[in-house]
């Protein structure tokens, strides 16, 4: 794997702890926060909620294209294994991220052609993903075939986890949206306040951001992305890489934020679960994952 693991470990970690001190901040000032700076009509917040997923999603159908179009050089069995990995992970992360960006033609002003705006956003999606796909078929011969599947790996176990973690939370939380509190449609209730009542009965899901969980991501996705292409300066480059992984998850997150879909603390809880997936993923998958070094 072409990163440091001790830069990867004391930014994740760094982040982490600021994300930890955002979930406590917002048990106390939700509501404030929320009030303040809330508007649905915020066409800064609607962009992102469009595409605030796509860079943690397209590296991720990157990680699926490359696991099918590498050289095979194991067993018949772990040949096709890596080619059905492959394969599915483009296909579900293709459909989870148009999912994802389906909430941009839910605000009230893009109603009016709601239809039309879904449409462009599931061509353009898959038009961009498609792209990686045959971009990804030409330049993997240049990459060593073992840290090209285990940096792969990596990325779709880290994506899986955070992103399956983070579902899960989220439906057992059933906690209102902020618009939807504001409208007197549901009560408020705090981040840690769960709901089994509410559970598989097609409610809104605050607690945690998806978006904030998928974006998060990035912060280690852009280094291992970057470590396949670049030979010197690794360690700049992934400092780099990890700064724009951060930045891209803030505005990320602040967006979800100014258009009344989550609290504070909803995008906080989806920035610790996701580092403490990144952390146990980027610490536990060599370890775990046995890739031949030489053809048996």
């Amino acid at each position: 794997m072409n990163i440091n693991k001790k830069t990867q470990n004391i930014a994740l970690i760094s982040v982490l702890t600021i994300g930890i001190i955002g979930l406590m901040f917002g048990s106390f000032f939700d509501t404030q926060i929320s009030n303040s700076i809330g508007n649905r009509d915020n066409l800064f917040g609607i962009l992102f909620t469009a595409f605030g997923t796509m860079v943690s999603l397209t590296i991720g159908c990157f990680a699926g294209s490359a696991l099918y179009f590498c050289e095979k050089k194991w067993s018949k069995f772990i040949n096709i294994f890596l080619d059905v990995i492959g394969i599915a992970a483009f296909i579900i992360l293709t459909a989870y991220e148009v999912r994802t960006s389906m909430d941009y033609a839910s605000f009230p002003r893009m109603e009016e052609n709601a239809t039309t705006y879904k449409a462009l956003i599931a061509v353009l999606i898959c038009l961009i993903n498609l792209t990686v796909l045959l971009f990804t078929r030409r330049i993997i011969k240049k990459i060593d075939v073992n840290t090209l599947v285990l940096t792969s790996l990596t990325m779709l176990f880290m994506i899986g986890f955070s992103s399956v973690f983070g579902e899960l939370i989220k439906n057992l939380s059933n906690r209102a949206r902020p618009y939807e509190v504001q409208s007197g449609s549901r009560p408020f209730t705090q981040w840690y306040q769960f709901n089994f009542d509410l559970i598989f009965k097609g409610v809104e899901h605050s607690f945690v951001s998806g978006h904030a969980v998928n974006s998060a991501c990035s912060i280690t996705l852009l280094p291992l992305l970057c470590g396949l292409f670049v030979e010197d300066k690794k360690q700049k480059v992934q400092i780099v890489a990890i700064s724009c992984g951060i930045l891209y998850a803030a505005i990320v997150m602040i967006s979800r934020m100014l258009v009344d879909m989550h609290y504070l603390s909803d995008v906080s809880g989806g920035l610790v679960v996701t580092l403490l997936m990144q952390l146990i993923v980027i610490n536990l998958i060599e370890k775990v994952i046995k890739v031949k070094k030489e053809v048996a």
